[in-house]
């Protein structure tokens, strides 16, 4: 199971709060405030911001997927896609790791593990801490290829250089 994705299964949804932006609620994700990040995606997501469309979309499918609580999908799952596609066409490097996370899970795009790997590898390569930290994992766990331990290491310790807590421990645990 996808440990990054796990983390949302903690999430509770919560009332809106002021979201000062979309780098600032990524910053509270790396410091492990997961609860509070997600409730500053949800407001970005509902006053249009696509990237938090993804984003909570996501979460939703994942929440459904793994404790079995099936919310209906907040927003329009084939017009984040159209969008995001079209973002990530036009070398936007959020939408290439919002992309690899959608078909990661599944959402608003058919599961596709190879073609997720290589677009976590495209956003990582140009330095994405979240994506970094889940190419980390694709490689630790030998998803889309064989276990690379090494190349594991090599790209939490990139996400770590981000600010990912997450991949410090990882880290940690991996040496």
């Amino acid at each position: 199971m996808n440990k990054y994705l796990l983390t949302f299964l903690f999430l509770l949804h919560a009332p809106l709060v002021s979201a000062d932006s979309y780098t600032d609620a990524w910053k509270e994700y790396y410091s492990q405030n997961y609860h509070y990040a997600m409730q500053v995606f949800s407001e970005l997501a509902n006053q249009g911001n696509i990237y938090c469309q993804a984003i909570v979309g996501v979460y939703h499918a994942a929440k459904f997927k793994y404790i079995d609580e099936k919310e209906p999908d907040p927003y329009e799952p084939s017009i984040v896609l159209a969008e995001i596609t079209k973002k990530h066409k036009s070398g936007d490097i959020e939408a290439t790791f919002l992309l690899a996370l959608m078909h990661d899970e599944g959402w608003a795009a058919n599961q596709d593990k190879p073609l997720s790997k290589r677009l976590y590898i495209q956003a990582s390569e140009a330095g994405h801490t979240a994506a970094q930290t889940h190419l980390a994992e694709y490689y630790e766990l030998g998803i889309a290829g064989d276990k690379d331990i090494e190349s594991a290491i090599y790209w939490y310790k990139k996400a770590s250089e981000g600010g990912s807590v997450f991949s410090k421990v990882m880290i940690k645990q991996l040496q």
